[in-house]
């Protein structure tokens, strides 16, 4: 005897909690009542000669219990979710406002008149070490050349000129920092290794992203795990 079930294959996603649990929540319900009237329907009127196959429906009983736990694991994964983006966020919002000095290779200008101070970090010693500043083209604007080798963290104070001379708009810039070891006498006698930046502004805003604090440091995106320092505005 062939048994006629109310399950719906359609199984609840659970690889996105968040995505409509109270709507899986109630679909399993109309299933499992229109499967279980089913049910009935068929143990009242089924042939006394040919009783039909218990173990079909409880392989459908099986597959619900199965479904409800899912459903069950997405809302509890949902609350603790809800509850961390909460915390989060709410630790976000202490940042606002506060100077930070960020590891990035990112420097704003906020006029064209004040002088930008940043670091780099020699990670040992090199002969010496050389700075490319470029503008938000990809333009080389400065180049500081002949910086301190030494291994430890050194700090620059770039006036805000270019190789003229004159003054750069305000705007945000890029730093190329490179430890520079020479191997001969020549020009060319030399390699370069790629060096650690930071530099300092203001947390505008601050909210979370991926289960991550996202920080707009003077409009530049950055993750908390990038923050060196914080002081007081």
């Amino acid at each position: 005897m062939t048994t006629t079930t109310a399950l719906n294959n359609t199984t609840p996603s659970t690889s996105n909690p968040s995505s409509g649990t109270a709507k899986d929540r109630t679909t399993f319900g109309n299933n499992f009542d229109q499967f279980l009237k089913l049910l009935v329907t068929q143990m009242k009127n089924q042939d006394p000669m040919e009783p039909m196959d218990a173990s079909e429906f409880t392989n459908q009983l099986v597959q619900f219990a199965g479904i409800e736990q899912n459903i069950k694991s997405n809302t509890l994964l949902e609350k603790i979710s809800g509850n961390q983006t909460s915390g989060l966020l709410r630790e976000s919002a202490s940042y606002v406002g506060q100077t930070v000095s960020i590891k990035s290779d990112k420097l704003v200008r906020g006029d064209a008149t004040t002088p930008n101070t940043f670091t780099y970090t020699n990670d040992k010693k090199y002969t010496n070490a050389k700075i490319t500043i470029l503008d938000n083209k990809g333009k080389m604007v400065r180049t500081l050349d002949s910086l301190s080798g030494e291994a430890g963290i050194k700090t620059i104070t770039w006036d805000g000129k270019d190789t003229q001379g004159l003054p750069m708009p305000a705007g945000q810039y890029t730093l190329k920092a490179v430890g520079v070891t020479k191997t001969g006498n020549g020009p060319n006698d030399q390699t370069t290794t790629n060096l650690e930046t930071t530099t300092t502004g203001v947390v505008n805003s601050a909210g979370v992203e991926g289960g991550k604090i996202m920080l707009n440091v003077d409009g530049v995106p950055v993750t908390e795990d990038k923050i060196i320092s914080i002081s007081n505005s």
